[in-house]
């Protein structure tokens, strides 16, 4: 049988093709890698900044004496009596829905925990 050549018009483009087709797929996945890894590094770029001579500093102390002046409370509140019964306000009742109309007097509450009734609390609720 005699040796039969093929015509290979066609795989040369399409492997020049595939080639250039890979080269633009990384091209682009490292561009985007890059600009990734870029915008990683900005976001700690505080790790190795250097802190100026001694105004961080300053500026630290002045933040943590700031810190505590907001954190101050605004009043203390002084506890009530302890109530005799349920520490609830409003009328015993129920609404068009069925929800209790009552609802827990805060004070009232807060008396039992300051004053450490805890028994009275687990009976009551």
């Amino acid at each position: 049988m005699p040796h039969v050549q093929r015509k290979e018009s066609g795989r040369g483009l399409r492997r020049l093709l595939v080639v250039v087709g890979a080269v633009v797929l990384v091209a682009v996945a490292s561009s985007m890698a890059l600009a990734w890894g870029r915008r990683q590094i900005e976001a700690f770029r505080w790790l190795w900044a250097e802190p100026a001579s001694g105004l961080r500093q300053e500026s630290s102390a002045a933040a943590k004496a700031a810190r505590l002046h907001r954190q101050k409370p605004v009043a203390e509140l002084a506890p009530t009596a302890p109530p005799a019964d349920l520490p609830l306000l409003g009328k015993a009742s129920t609404d068009s829905c069925g929800m209790p109309t009552q609802y827990v007097d805060g004070p009232a509450l807060r008396s039992l925990l300051f004053h450490k009734e805890h028994a009275k609390l687990s009976r009551i609720f």
